[in-house]
């Protein structure tokens, strides 16, 4: 309702000049000069697509591989035969998740793990747009394995399907967006229940929830607000530390640079004390140093007393051990002169 009303005169000159602009000529300008209807775009242009699918163990398909051309496919089959399964094994293994069950129930019956397996053809060496062509060459394989508890792995190889250049869903993201797929967009991607929700909404708002998807508005949207919201936050933000700023610099300035200088006298104070104390330990340790030779000299001189008083014990002892060899060698002369005395008493009592 805000927005202006505008004539249907307006609107038709409004497209007028957009016409113009596009087949690139303007008032006064030769029409014979138009650009071509295709604006130069070749019709015979490689671009990239999805080469193959191959489903491993994938929902109903124990083995199921699809070859795809770069125009148009057709899959056909009976109810149940599984033909919504390609596409939706092709945009899970993208990195997308079902729509209303879990990853899990994809597994197929009896089987602990399905692997779907998806060749993405960039285009021919001729055109230069592919997602470094150097390392991945023309095609670049894209294999995403599903476990029965619900675990998911990628592997993102080259041609030969051997050399695994990446494991991250990054990589495989970056890649569809340079290449221009968007697998959770119902207009390229539509699975069976995004067309029964485009079919039978019923309600203007469904068909515009719709819209919003397939042309990423809501997407957009949602970034806008967030961004909006994260303004608004910043902004409460701002306003708070201004209000600080302002009681701080009215009462507490003054308060803050008195407390700020007693800290640093305090500090200067501490550095004194610490230097005095050091000085104090110096002089202890030049004391304890000083002792310590006096001590060790002392050590030394009752060493050498010692070691004079050993040599004076060991000549008294050898003196004790002549006097004793002494002792028994008159002892032995004695109980020799006894024996003696002990013979001539006995010789004079025979006579």
């Amino acid at each position: 309702k805000r927005v202006k009303q505008r004539r249907p005169s307006d609107e038709m000159e409004a497209d007028t000049d957009l016409l113009n602009e596009l087949e690139g000529h303007s008032d006064g300008e030769d029409e014979s000069e138009e650009l071509p209807r295709d604006f130069g775009i070749e019709c015979d242009q490689e671009y990239p697509y999805f080469k193959q699918v191959v489903l491993d163990n994938f929902r109903n398909h124990n083995k199921l591989t699809v070859d795809l051309n770069p125009r148009m496919n057709f899959i056909y089959g009976t109810n149940g035969s599984g033909k919504s399964a390609a596409l939706i094994g092709l945009s899970v293994g993208l990195g997308c998740s079902p729509s209303s069950k879990p990853l899990k129930t994809q597994v197929g019956s009896f089987r602990h793990k399905a692997v779907i397996t998806i060749t993405i053809h960039q285009s021919s060496e001729r055109y230069k747009g592919n997602f470094d062509g150097d390392q991945f060459g023309q095609d670049i394989i894209v294999e995403r394995t599903i476990t029965k508890t619900g675990g998911s792995s990628y592997k993102l190889m080259k041609e030969d399907r051997k050399t695994v250049l990446s494991t991250k869903k990054e990589v495989l993201v970056s890649i569809l967006q340079f290449l221009g797929f968007q697998p959770d967009n119902p207009v390229q991607f539509m699975q069976q229940h995004h067309t029964k929700t485009f079919l039978h909404a019923g309600t203007p708002e469904k068909y515009f929830q719709f819209f919003a998807r397939a042309t990423r508005l809501q997407e957009f949207y949602d970034e806008l607000v967030q961004m909006m919201q994260t303004q608004r936050a910043l902004k409460i933000e701002r306003q708070r530390s201004e209000r600080q700023y302002t009681t701080f610099k009215d009462g507490d300035y003054d308060r803050a640079k008195q407390t700020h200088e007693g800290m640093q006298d305090a500090l200067k104070l501490n550095d004194e004390i610490f230097e005095l104390l050091l000085e104090r330990l110096w002089a202890i340790a030049r004391d304890a140093a000083q002792d310590a030779e006096g001590k060790q000299r002392e050590r030394d001189g009752l060493a050498g007393e010692l070691q004079k008083l050993e040599e004076k014990a060991a000549k008294s002892e050898e003196e004790a051990a002549r006097h004793r060899r002494e002792i028994q060698q008159f002892e032995a002369e004695i109980e020799d002169a006894r024996a003696e005395k002990k013979e001539a008493e006995a010789g004079l009592k025979e006579a």
